[in-house]
Formats: C-alpha cells, structure tokens, sequence
C-alpha cells in the first residue's frame, strides 16, 4: 500500500514501520491531505483535528473495499485510483486529471 500512496504525494507513512504512525509523528507532519480508512477516520485521535489537512478538509476516506483493493492489488485497484481523485475533486473543486493534461501540454509546448 505504501508505494501506491506514493503516486498522490510524498507518503508520509512510507518510512514508518508497517504504515502505522502516531497522533503525536502525524501532528509533526502536519500533513496538506490525509487518506485514511474509514474505520481510522471514525475514531481519529483529537490530536489530529489541529492538521492541516483537517483544518482546510483535505481528508479522503476510503471504505473497506477501497483499502482491501490497495492491500491486494487486482484489476480493480482503478477504481479506487477513481475513487480518490474524485474526492479530490470534490474537496478542491478541480479535477487534477485536467490540471495534469495542462502541465503535459505545456511542457510539450516547450
């Protein structure tokens, strides 16, 4: 699970054994976007309501099914991939798809 985090920026729990970091090492990081499972996002520690991530809503949560499709990879891990850039593009009011089809155009442009 942790390099496909990777592909939505820089992981912060890659480096943590077994992906499990604490209240206290997350409010260090002080994170612009969470993704979490739902089952964490429920019953999310106080310390974290304090993140930049939850201040501004930047959090995604993931259902059962969506974690289970990361944990095990199979051709239905897209959907998850879907899954999230549309509550990105719910919370930022932007779709990163069109905004990443910009940056390719301009870079071939160049």
């Amino acid at each position: 699970a942790g390099n496909f985090f990777s592909h939505f920026g820089t992981n912060a729990a890659d480096s943590e054994e077994d992906m499990v970091l604490t209240a206290e090492r997350l409010a260090e990081l002080d994170p612009e976007w969470l993704i979490l499972p739902e089952a964490v996002n429920e019953n999310a520690p106080e310390e974290i309501s304090s993140l930049s991530a939850y201040l501004n809503g930047n959090v995604i949560v993931l259902d059962d099914e969506a974690m289970e499709r990361i944990e095990r990879p199979t051709s239905r891990l897209s959907e998850t991939v879907y899954d999230i850039l549309e509550q990105i593009e719910d919370i930022s009011g932007s779709n990163p798809e069109e905004e990443n089809s910009d940056t390719d155009e301009t870079e071939t442009d160049e």
